[in-house]
């Protein structure tokens, strides 16, 4: 392979070439030192030596052979102007000149022909006359070499003079960008609306624009130059300058607000910015400040906390305000709902008390719509909270349409509700709001239908993991909505039209709130509609599944007595009559549904004939022309159609219906819409047949209870109406009562007689129930004892519920009370001090390596599984400890040895084993010192623990075998 030798003093040419030689597959030794050159040439077997025009005078030292020409090839890289260099290279005989400028490419292919030897020719001498420095030479050249030197001179002058004005016209295309540039900058500081100044890094102004001129009252020539000193107090400029000194020393920017008098005594406000400024090579030359007035942000932003201030103190002025609405209004429907109650639980007709008991549901609907105006605060902030609680939905929505029945039926309008079969009986999710939803979809439904039709669908959208997505279609045939409203319908205060103000009231605050609620249910809600033909309310909403345990069997839902069984539907309504076929064939029965009377004469007849009488007729009390008595009275005519019982669907306007009823014989009298489960007990009773489904009478009214102990309670209410509520309550309870009728008539009695519980409102004359309360409680710091004080609010604010617990009260009722929350408490105190009084007087009786298993049940609130997880987990836990224990006091590992102890005693004391005690005195005195515990005493503390696994183990067996522990 070719040896090249390569001398370049310039490291940058030389590796450059080394790089471009080395692509070309040309082996190359790179080499600066000229001895190191000289001792290469005589080692010999070189082919090729290039030098650069800074190595030129090894060519005086090189070898020549007998002819003077150079022993080794040589190939010199000469820039195009060195013109000395170029003709030294000629007198000295080098075989080939390239000039620097030229392409790499040429330089290799050079190389290349040098190398293979076919850039060489015969040696034809020339003598010259030069003159050099005015001194005439005479020198002797190749012709050859002198002619392509000359024509690569020249080519390579043509070259720079290119490149040069090329270079030049490039210079000249920048130097225009930058005067463009300068100009746009400095047309854009000064038309910006803030003051623009730079410094040097002594503090000079070294420019400033129009505004800052202005500001200063100098010109350009004044500023420039001069410092902070000349223009501001010695103080101030200090101050100034200290920020330069930061923003040089951080390079960082600066930023500050900064307040000052003018001459006239007015305080302005100023925005500075300061920051670095960078020469082109990136060295730091100086700061540069924007300053901006902000002096009306200032005073907007005073503004603005003020205002707020003003609306926070307005906030708790309504809070107050709500609070005593909250009570003023809560008080009386106390009384409705608590009196209806009390109505309730006496002998009343079964039209009595469904009567009342949609009273009661329409004061729970109130209720539910004066807790959503009383925190519309609430809504508004977006802080609604939804509750997660397992229900029956078929029962809810039949119980919330039968709440809006007699406002459809005044109307005579046909108010229906179809669930679909494969809906749940039970979900999870919140049983109020979706009856709020439904109540102010149902309720705009019949207020703007005039006649027709108001129809609840209620379907699955889908299934999910979670539980189903529902879908709610509420229909009507009322005035319709115009499609332009249909985008903002759901906004607050917004009405379809704002003369439905004046005809059909409301606030239009009803939809809104069933759109917030629609999106915490994760669903959807949308509107179709047309003038003069109806409207339909779409919403979706998703639920949880709810535990299989309020689910009714499949043989409860359908029993058997009723699988073929015959019925006639009689309803002039085409939507119930299909919804009532649907239910009835869910449940195994063969309905034919007719729109008649005289169709289900005919059918009736037909049937008789064909020895296939009808067991059951179903039939509306309501129809055109005949209705459904003029049926029965027909029937009962008929004796061949006497055999047929015959159930009546009523109006709950209709008072005199259930009469009539029992005047003709028939069965049943529902009131519509009626809910699937009172149609069901309802036929299976007529049919001779119970089911779990079947309510009887007993069980709609309160429970018949019984305290577990009769407690004397001091009730401390100044509501004549809710003393005699409570009363009631109390005393058929087995409880007896002492009324104090504010807080300080609570405050004296609670002292002076010997009481159990009390009662105590909130909001009293003379003395309130937080303050009685704190009364009493000091009394009792110094006589050592505890009355249990239960707070009856009417107040829902946030924060009422803990105000009453720091006041120490020891729980909390929301008015209107409800019977069942009140027993509930009150059984919660006694439960409390017989378990108390059980303790003490049976834990001598169990023995100390016993478990308890009702501290134990406790503990897990009464989980048996979980507390069968727990008996596992200690079982495989326990052991170790106690080897734990044994191995660390031997080794005398007092960290360890104490670390076991208290794991260990914490966990018998979950399951109420006495033996903790013993374990609690070693973990205690292995804190002090663990070389002083006896050895014995561990050993039989231990011994003293082990029969507890065996009492776990048989827990553990009998609960596997009996399902509970």
């Amino acid at each position: 392979m070719p040896r090249l030798l390569l001398v370049e003093r310039d490291a940058a040419r030389r590796d450059a070439l080394m790089f471009i030689l080395d692509e070309a597959g040309i082996d190359t030794i790179p080499c600066t030192n000229h001895a190191e050159v000289r001792r290469q040439l005589q080692t010999g077997g070189l082919d090729l030596l290039v030098l650069g025009d800074s190595d030129l005078q090894l060519l005086d030292d090189l070898p020549r052979q007998a002819d003077a020409a150079l022993a080794v090839p040589v190939l010199t890289l000469i820039d195009p102007v060195n013109a000395t260099g170029i003709l030294g290279c000629l007198t000295a005989g080098v075989s080939g000149i390239v000039s620097r400028i030229r392409p790499a490419g040429e330089i290799v292919e050079k190389i290349r022909a040098m190398l293979a030897g076919t850039d060489s020719g015969a040696f034809n001498p020339h003598q010259v006359t030069i003159s050099g420095d005015g001194v005439p030479q005479e020198r002797i050249y190749r012709q050859q070499d002198l002619v392509e030197a000359l024509e690569s001179a020249c080519d390579d002058i043509s070259r720079l003079q290119q490149q040069y004005e090329e270079e030049l016209s490039q210079r000249r295309k920048v130097e225009v960008a930058l005067m463009e540039s300068e100009a746009f900058y400095q047309s854009l500081v000064e038309t910006l609306p803030l003051a623009m100044l730079r410094k040097d890094m002594q503090g000079r102004f070294t420019f400033a624009n129009r505004l800052l001129c202005e500001a200063l009252r100098r010109t350009p020539d004044e500023i420039v130059g001069r410092t902070d000193y000349d223009f501001f107090p010695r103080e101030l400029a200090e101050k100034y300058r200290s920020d330069d000194r930061r923003v040089i020393e951080a390079e960082r920017d600066l930023e500050v607000t900064e307040e000052f008098q003018t001459p006239s005594g007015e305080r302005r406000y100023t925005h500075v910015v300061k920051t670095p400024v960078y020469d082109a090579t990136g060295n730091l030359v100086g700061i540069q400040a924007i300053f901006s007035d902000v002096t009306e942000k200032k005073r907007t932003e005073a503004d603005i906390l003020k205002a707020k201030e003003a609306a926070e103190a307005a906030n708790r002025a309504k809070s107050d305000f709500l609070a005593n609405m909250s009570h003023e209004i809560r008080t009386p429907m106390n009384a409705i709902i608590g009196m209806t109650e009390l109505v309730l639980d006496t002998e009343l007709s079964l039209a009595q008390r469904e009567y009342l008991a949609m009273v009661r549901e329409s004061g729970e609907s109130l209720l539910a719509v004066i807790n959503d105006i009383l925190d519309f605060s609430k809504i508004e902030a977006g802080k609604l909270s939804l509750e997660r609680t397992p229900f029956n939905i078929r029962e809810l929505l039949g119980d919330t349409l039968k709440s809006l029945s007699l406002r459809a039926h005044r109307k005579r309008l046909e108010l229906v509700c179809h669930i679909a079969p494969d809906v749940p009986f039970a979900v999870e999710g919140d049983p109020h709001r979706l009856r709020q939803m439904v109540i102010n979809l149902i309720g705009n439904a019949i207020k703007f239908t005039e006649e027709g039709e108001v129809v609840l669908d209620v379907a699955i959208e889908r299934m999910e993991e979670s539980g189903p997505m529902m879908h709610f279609r509420v229909a009507d045939t009322g005035v319709g909505i115009p499609q332009e409203k249909l985008d903002t319908i759901f906004e607050a205060f917004e009405q379809a039209d704002t003369s439905t103000t004046r005809r059909y009231g409301g606030t239009g605050l009803g939809l809104a709130i069933v759109s917030r609620l629609v999106d915490l249910m994760d669903g959807n809600i949308w509107v179709e509609s047309e003038v003069g033909r109806g409207s339909e309310f779409h919403f979706t909403a998703r639920f949880g599944s709810a535990s299989a345990e309020l689910l009714p069997s499949v043989s409860e839902i359908h029993p058997p007595v009723l699988d073929g069984l015959r019925v006639l539907v009689v309803d002039d309504n085409a939507t119930s009559r299909r919804i009532l076929s649907e239910i009835l064939c869910n449940w195994g029965m063969r309905p034919t549904a007719l729109p008649s009377v005289a169709e289900a004469v005919t059918e009736l007849e037909r049937s008789f004939s064909s020895g296939r009488p009808y067991a059951l007729i179903l039939t509306d009390s309501n129809m055109p022309g005949q209705d459904g008595f003029d049926l029965a009275a027909h029937i009962q005519k008929r004796n061949e159609l006497c055999g047929s019982l015959i159930m009546m669907l009523t109006s709950a306007d209709k008072s005199d219906d259930q009469s009539r009823c029992q005047e003709l014989g028939i069965s049943a009298c529902l009131i519509k819409p009626v809910k699937q489960s009172e149609l069901l007990d309802a036929i299976v009773q007529a049919v001779g047949t119970n089911t779990a489904l079947t309510v009887p009478a007993s069980a709609v009214l309160a429970p018949a209870r019984t305290a577990s102990r009769s407690k004397s309670i001091l009730l401390a209410e100044d509501s004549l109406i809710n003393q005699k509520l409570a009363i009631g309550l109390l005393e058929r309870w087995g409880h007896q009562v002492t009324v104090a009728n504010n807080g300080k008539e609570a405050v004296e009695k609670s002292g002076s007689q010997q009481f159990d519980l009390i009662l105590m409102d909130v909001q009293m004359p003379e003395l309130d129930g937080l303050d009685a309360t704190r009364q009493i409680r000091a009394r009792e710091s110094r006589t050592g004892v505890h009355l249990p004080i239960i707070a009856m609010t009417a107040h829902a604010m946030k924060g009422d519920r803990e105000l009453c617990l720091e006041a120490g009260m020891d729980g909390y009722l929301m008015k209107p009370i409800r019977a069942e929350q009140l027993f509930r408490q009150i059984e919660e105190v006694s439960l409390g001090e017989v378990e108390m009084s059980m303790a003490d007087s049976k834990r001598d009786e169990i023995p100390p390596e016993m478990v308890d298993w009702q501290v134990a049940g406790r503990a897990v609130n009464g989980d048996q599984k979980l507390l069968g997880h727990v008996i596992e987990a200690f079982l495989s836990e326990g052991p170790q400890l106690l080897e734990t224990m044994q191995n660390s006091f031997a080794a005398a590992d007092q960290k360890r040895f104490q670390r076991a102890a208290h794991t260990l005693k914490s966990a018998l004391r979950t399951f109420g084993v006495a033996r903790a005690d013993d374990v609690e005195r070693l973990e205690l005195s292995a804190k002090d010192n663990l070389a002083g515990i006896d050895a014995a005493l561990v050993t039989q503390v231990i011994a003293q623990v082990r029969p507890v696994f065996q009492e776990m183990e048989r827990g553990l067996q009998l609960a596997a075998s009996n399902d509970t522990i």
